[in-house]
């Protein structure tokens, strides 16, 4: 294990992330250093962002794991070169907006974002849904 490991360790130790936190933060920034295959120390703020692109473009993975791995290089950052922004004016990203799909006693299908009527298909016995 190196001593940037160990410092970056006890950092998340003496923060007080909880275990799973803990194991996300430390398994982001080895998949982050193993990616530019230097330390994370060398790079530079455009590798940061191309990183995260990658992540989101390349490895398609949801937004909630993007930013597990932005706030696991931000908090190394933050802690190793609080004189430098690696991060710049990043921010999260947003998480998408789930509506629940609520089907009312008249029939209706509620969804906060449409309305719309269901019908029967004898044949298939399934729902079909117009919009109204």
């Amino acid at each position: 294990m190196t001593k940037l490991r160990q410092d970056f360790i006890a950092h998340l130790k003496l923060k007080g992330y909880a275990k799973a936190t803990f194991k996300n933060y430390i398994q982001s920034m080895t998949l982050f250093a193993n990616y530019y295959n230097k330390s994370p120390l060398l790079l530079t703020p455009q590798q940061v962002r191309d990183y995260l692109l990658y992540l989101r473009n390349v490895k398609k993975l949801a937004v909630r794991t993007i930013n597990i791995h932005f706030y696991s290089i931000k908090s190394f950052y933050e802690h190793f070169t609080p004189e430098i922004n690696m991060i710049g004016d990043m921010g999260r990203m947003r998480e998408p907006k789930h509506y629940p799909i609520i089907l009312s006693k008249s029939g209706k299908l509620y969804s906060p974002n449409y309305y719309c009527r269901i019908a029967f298909s004898s044949a298939q016995s399934n729902y079909r849904y117009f919009q109204v």
